[in-house]
């Protein structure tokens, strides 16, 4: 019979009344059935047991069987497990145990030790923060366990943080960052660059629409007035000659700009798009003829800067392992209208192309390279200051020849 069917007998002999345990032989019957259910659930080395611990149990021998004998409760006590003769001992001889004693696993208070006074038994002394001596603080620092005033505490999801460990915190935090194949920062929200380009973009065709006259006098570029409005190699990048123009430069803006900016980091491409439209004018500037129509030629459109990021993103993509026939179909089709089409300066496109793909292609070349155990933030620096001085070496570049082209100049 099983313990549940054991428990369910006895139920019944309970529910009849005392009157059924009278009966001769029941009692030693209810004995012999809690024995053999008893089996299965008594643990070698205990004194007392209380059902509902059947899992933990192990089978014990038939010496142990034998030495069971019902009790009050649902508890079993063995009764017979000494030799004959031997009487049980005292408490204070089994030290202190009593038969229902149980191992304790935990910790209780008596196991604390005593608080540690200074010494000479004088008072104990207050907490104090260690940036301020002079405040007395009970909050602990949940990381290095030191105390901290309301100045220094920084509260974080886990508890209380002084000033030192969550900064040694952000630090570890940021050199474990990921970053980009350039070095920068990973970014996972929207383009904020490429939308803010094309935004100005259009602000600067609503400003043409309103007021003509004034906009494109200040921001047209002409190469016979650059050097009297050298703002003109960037402000030109903003305006547009009709609704076609800017709709197909902002379309391109806006596809290149999404893959460029996550890939290359919102500041790394923002130097290659103004570089890129620096160097359209640069060469507009340079090679057109003093003599010429195209002297005084005025130029706008931001194609000098998207001509260059066609140029990073094929760099880009051949580094990463990525497909770069598209990319490449598109540059030589637009090469082509280039060429072909008139009223299109050729010469801003070709410009925008060659000085973002030297720029895209330097950074590459120049980004330090990463070494297993090396600090990543400081690698992240390293990198910022070369690409830093790479764009700083374009513009210096950009300024040179339009030097050497006014010294060229006739009549000077």
């Amino acid at each position: 019979m099983t313990l549940r069917h054991f428990a369910g007998h006895r139920l019944v002999a309970q529910g009849l009344g005392e009157r059924l345990f009278r009966r001769p032989g029941l009692r030693e019957e209810c004995a012999a059935l809690e024995k053999e259910a008893m089996k299965e659930l008594l643990l070698p080395g205990f004194d007392e047991l209380v059902l509902g611990y059947r899992d933990r149990l192990h089978l014990m021998d038939e010496a142990r069987h034998d030495a069971i004998t019902p009790g009050g409760n649902g508890v079993f006590r063995r009764t017979a497990l000494r030799p004959a003769g031997v009487p049980r001992l005292p408490p204070a001889a089994r030290g202190g145990m009593r038969p229902m004693d149980r191992p304790s696993y935990g910790y209780s208070a008596a196991d604390a030790p005593p608080p540690q006074g200074p010494v000479g038994g004088g008072p104990q002394e207050q907490p104090v923060c260690p940036r301020h001596p002079d405040r007395v603080s009970y909050v602990r620092c949940k990381r290095c366990d030191r105390p901290a005033c309301p100045d220094c505490q920084r509260p974080t999801d886990v508890g209380v943080l002084c000033v030192d460990c969550e900064r040694e915190l952000a630090r570890a935090q940021a050199s474990t960052r990921p970053r980009t194949a350039m070095g920068g920062r990973m970014r996972s929200g929207a383009p904020v660059v490429t939308y803010t380009l094309i935004a100005l973009c259009v602000l600067a065709y609503l400003g043409q629409m309103v007021a003509p006259q004034i906009v494109e006098q200040l921001g047209i570029f002409a190469p016979f007035r650059a050097l009297a409005m050298p703002w003109t190699f960037l402000t030109a990048g903003f305006l547009h000659g009709g609704i076609m123009h800017l709709a197909l430069n902002m379309y391109a803006l806006w596809a290149m700009g999404q893959f460029l900016e996550r890939s290359l980091g919102p500041a790394r491409f923002a130097a290659i798009y103004f570089v890129s439209m620096l160097g359209g004018h640069t060469a507009v500037y340079v090679l057109a003829d003093p003599m010429g129509y195209s002297w005084l030629t005025g130029t706008v459109g931001a194609s000098g800067g998207v001509f260059g990021l066609f140029a990073a993103a094929f760099i880009v993509n051949r580094r990463m392992g990525g497909q770069v026939a598209q990319i490449g179909v598109l540059i030589a089709l637009n090469l082509v209208i280039t060429f072909t089409v008139p009223n299109i300066s050729w010469q801003g496109h070709l410009g925008g192309l060659l000085l973002g793909a030297a720029l895209t292609a330097g950074m590459y070349a120049l980004r330090p390279k990463a070494v297993a155990g090396q600090d990543r933030q400081a690698l992240a620096r390293r990198s910022a200051i070369t690409h830093g001085a790479l764009v700083v070496a374009a513009v210096v570049l950009c300024a040179v020849l339009v030097a050497v082209k006014t010294m060229l100049l006739p009549g000077l």
